[in-house]
């Protein structure tokens, strides 16, 4: 559309023809070693100038041979999932009941914001415990390097680390009871019953959670560090006279 200007902003990129929020920033290709280094920089000196080994390897999307954070921006991922799904289970035995609800996603993309401070190449951050595996001298890992500075943009440059699979199974509420007999009770009706709220979760996203509080439209996907739903169990009481 003429004259039409998407919006932009550190992690989201919105136009027409596409979806709401989608995630755009920098591929990666692993991490660089002095060799894979040298040899760069041997036929692109301009190619992350800035970086040492144990940097992060960015992919130069457009060929220019040098890395620009919007010219060579891809597409990364939609919070939006491919498809949502939930499930109702109601089963009774005599007198006996139990009922099940199941909520799914698949196919979204979270940005997990925890991942940006617990993982940071900068010394300024509360670590998560994969940092210990960290690249350093000449030992490199799939973990960058750590530095004060940041030439490289390792933790300030938008990337694939920070964009994971938000695809989940949740058992949302599981309820058994059990109605006491007519035959025990002439006057009135009773049943005793317990609940567990958010027993369970299969997830492969690394976060406290995979339902993030959206902050807006835009920015729907985008875990700020939401705290994680508590499971919950309670038992309750119907009587009826």
């Amino acid at each position: 559309m003429s004259g039409y200007l998407p919006r932009l902003d550190p992690t989201t990129y919105t136009q027409v023809g596409g979806p709401i929020g989608a995630f755009y920033g920098l591929k990666t290709q692993g991490i660089f070693t002095q060799q894979s280094l040298d040899a760069l920089h041997a036929k692109y000196p301009n190619y992350q100038p800035n970086a040492k080994p144990g940097d992060i390897w960015f992919v130069d999307y457009n060929g220019d041979h040098k890395i620009d954070k919007v010219g060579d921006r891809q597409y990364l991922g939609s919070a939006i999932p491919k498809f949502t799904s939930g499930l109702n289970i109601h089963l009774g035995w005599k007198n006996l009941s139990a009922s099940m609800y199941f909520l799914a996603s698949y196919g979204n993309k979270i940005v997990d914001g925890q991942y940006v401070f617990t993982h940071s190449s900068m010394i300024i951050s509360n670590w998560s415990a994969d940092m210990w595996n960290r690249s350093h001298g000449n030992v490199i890992t799939n973990v960058p390097r750590v530095t004060v500075a940041d030439p490289n943009g390792n933790s300030s440059t938008f990337s694939d680390r920070f964009v994971k699979d938000g695809s989940y199974l949740r058992l949302k509420n599981l309820q058994i009871g059990y109605t006491f007999p007519k035959r025990l009770i002439k006057q009135f009706s009773l049943k005793i019953y317990a609940t567990a709220d958010n027993l369970f979760t299969l997830t492969k996203y690394p976060g406290w959670d995979p339902e993030p509080v959206s902050y807006g439209t835009i920015d729907g996907g985008v875990d700020y560090g939401t705290y994680p739903l508590s499971k919950v169990f309670s038992l309750g009481v119907n009587l009826k006279f």
